[in-house]
């Protein structure tokens, strides 16, 4: 073989590693999970987002936004700094890339989690030559106030309980059980809102007998959580006639002392008057004598 030949054909099996090595550092690939990440109303949450093989993100631009928001992101990297100047001002003071960018960390740290954080967000990386980009989901959980119950006579022997609770995200279930731990059947009403910030409260109520159970209990749950609960308990008894009768003559007691009270006070007050009378006209009578 030709000597020349034979130095060409080394130099270039030489050369090919530095080549491949080129194209790879100029492209790459975003990687962040395929199920929702969840963070809790007013916390903090990391959306992660990484480069493959590592690559050092120090000297791209990295990009977070929600979809058709590109120019207006929630946290952009630029020139090896965060760049405010085009930023969303609902994200300001609330982001921050946590890296490490040289291991090709790029995830969005969020502070402050509100309801409108919900949904989708885009991770953006790119060069002067290549980019790439993937989006995933934030999920916001609140869990509300434990349940109000409250309990009002409905006649017949039976007893209207009601249950309310605020301040859950997202829709959460309310469940009527017994004093065996047994679901009770569904509630005569049952109704849920959701206020201007984006919370749910839910309300219901079912009509118990006193026969029917020693306590009853209302929980309300977010779906698939598990510890995100509130549960209170009532007796649904009323007071009973024996009682209510004891309470009412008891009440008619009362009612007399306080009659025979003032008629003595109002006898006195009388009797008083008539002596300070008498005593005037002996007065009168003797000093006409003199």
């Amino acid at each position: 073989m030709d000597k020349a030949l034979l130095v060409k054909m080394v130099g270039r099996w030489l050369f090919l590693p530095l080549l491949l090595s080129h194209v790879s550092a100029q492209s790459f690939s975003v990687v962040v999970p395929l199920t929702p990440v969840s963070g809790l109303l007013g916390g903090s949450v990391t959306l992660p987002c990484a480069l493959s093989d590592n690559l050092d993100a120090r000297k791209l631009e990295v990009r977070w936004y929600r979809p058709s928001m590109y120019s207006s992101p929630a946290l952009l990297y630029l020139n090896e700094k965060l760049d405010l100047s085009v930023a969303d001002i609902k994200y300001r003071g609330r982001v921050s890339l946590p890296g490490p960018l040289e291991k090709g960390d790029v995830s969005l740290k969020l502070d402050d989690l509100r309801p409108s954080d919900i949904g989708t967000y885009m991770c953006h990386v790119s060069s002067d030559r290549w980019y790439e980009k993937s989006n995933m989901s934030l999920t916001i959980q609140a869990v509300g106030s434990s349940p109000i119950l409250s309990m009002l006579d409905a006649g017949g022997g039976k007893v209207n309980v009601s249950c309310q609770s605020h301040g859950w995200l997202p829709k959460p279930s309310l469940t009527w059980r017994d004093s065996d731990g047994s679901s009770l059947n569904p509630p005569n009403k049952h109704t849920s809102t959701k206020d201007s910030e984006g919370l749910f409260s839910v309300s219901s109520w079912r009509l118990f007998t006193s026969s029917e159970s020693s306590w009853v209990s209302c929980s309300v749950a977010l779906p698939d959580s598990v510890g995100m609960i509130r549960e209170s308990r009532l007796t649904p008894h009323l007071p009973t006639g024996t009682w209510k009768g004891a309470f009412i003559g008891t009440l008619i007691l009362l009612l007399l002392c306080i009659i025979v009270g003032v008629g003595v006070g109002v006898y006195f007050v009388v009797l008083k008057k008539g002596l300070i009378g008498s005593e005037r006209k002996e007065t009168e009578g003797g000093e006409g004598r003199k």
